[in-house]
């Protein structure tokens, strides 16, 4: 499951590749199902030489899509605008981190243990990254949680 969702769409338009990012600070949506139902989160992290489709609407998707209330991309990839959107060749390597262990299932879980489950994925998250981000090329590059 992506974390950042439709939001890392536009977040990633926004940004450059020289610095990656995931937005998962307040989003802890993912880490109280995880707890509802005992399921162990696993953090990853994919590593994309180049982006294989970009979003035409760049940052100005986000603004329109906030707006209508619908997450709007128009994608486009080898072939540019207006053509299908064929994704370009692009090397994209999973790296799995450690199984986060949440414990028993409680349907109603405290806002205390989500943050501390929430803070243990954050953690594992950045050292899933830095474990392997020499490996692929990028160890100058910090993972930014947003």
């Amino acid at each position: 499951m992506a974390i950042d969702g439709i939001a890392g769409i536009f977040t990633d338009a926004a940004r450059s590749h020289a610095s990656p990012a995931v937005i998962i600070r307040k989003r802890k949506g993912l880490t109280k199902l995880a707890k509802a139902h005992g399921v162990p989160l696993v953090p990853c992290w994919f590593f994309v030489s180049r982006r294989p489709l970009r979003n035409l609407l760049g940052t100005a998707g986000e603004w329109i899509s906030r707006t209508l209330k619908i997450s709007l991309i128009l994608p486009y990839g080898r072939f540019g605008p207006g053509l299908p959107p064929v994704p370009r060749r692009a090397a994209i390597t999973v790296v799995l981190g450690r199984p986060i262990e949440v414990g028993e299932a409680c349907k109603c879980p405290s806002d205390a243990e989500i943050d501390a489950l929430h803070a243990k994925l954050c953690d594992e998250m950045v050292a899933t990254f830095d474990s392997q981000k020499v490996a692929f090329g990028w160890g100058d590059r910090e993972l930014e949680l947003l």
